[in-house]
């Protein structure tokens, strides 16, 4: 099968009436009308909305609810093609189907671009400890911690990383009072962050 090269040998190939086409199609790329303030304030508000409506189907795991989801990050991306959350949401959907070297490859195309964005740090952390890589999964964990504090689900697996993986009593304790950070910034009364710290806190 042969290879399909790409490169600086496309122009030249052109020739002039091909070099005048491109150059006319170019010049009216430029010629864009930009977006008036309404038009960014309600493209802004769209975009929450299908995030809101993306999460709510993911957290389903149907696959009907798994396509609409992905449906929904993919037009997000065509309204604003930097939107980290979509490139974040579409590895949550290809992880949930189990294509792992496929969620992994999104949340990295998420913090390329947002290096700030937190959940994606906490995503490769988790799938770094699925893949049994902890030393990465705990340095990912602190990243995306460093990066939003509150971030209680990312804290929440923090600490069970480091309370499964406990070498001694002291770093036991560390992980409860991660997770103690985590009730705090969580919301009251969450099962899952109650039963995190009571597990910890019988092995203490």
């Amino acid at each position: 099968r042969s290879t399909v090269r790409g490169g600086s040998s496309f122009l030249p190939r052109l020739g002039v009436c091909g070099m005048a086409v491109l150059f006319l199609f170019c010049t009216s790329c430029s010629r864009v009308r930009p977006l008036s303030l309404y038009e960014r304030v309600e493209r802004t508000q769209k975009i929450e909305r299908l995030l809101t409506q993306a999460t709510f189907m993911l957290r389903s795991g149907k696959e009907d609810d798994l396509r609409a989801a992905e449906a929904s990050y993919y037009l997000i991306i065509e309204l604003d093609p930097h939107e980290a959350r979509a490139a974040d949401g579409l590895g949550a959907v290809a992880w949930r189907r189990g294509l792992k070297a496929e969620a992994k490859a999104f949340f990295k195309r998420a913090l390329a671009l947002n290096p700030n964005y937190d959940r994606a740090y906490a995503h490769l952390a988790f799938v770094a400890a699925q893949a049994g890589q902890l030393e990465e999964a705990r340095r990912l964990y602190l990243e995306a911690l460093s990066r939003k504090p509150l971030n209680f689900r990312a804290r929440n697996n923090y600490a069970a990383l480091l309370a499964n993986h406990a070498p001694s009593r002291a770093v036991l304790r560390q992980a409860y009072a991660e997770m103690l950070k985590a009730g705090q910034s969580g919301p009251a009364g969450d099962p899952l962050l109650e039963e995190n710290t009571a597990n910890i806190r019988r092995g203490l």
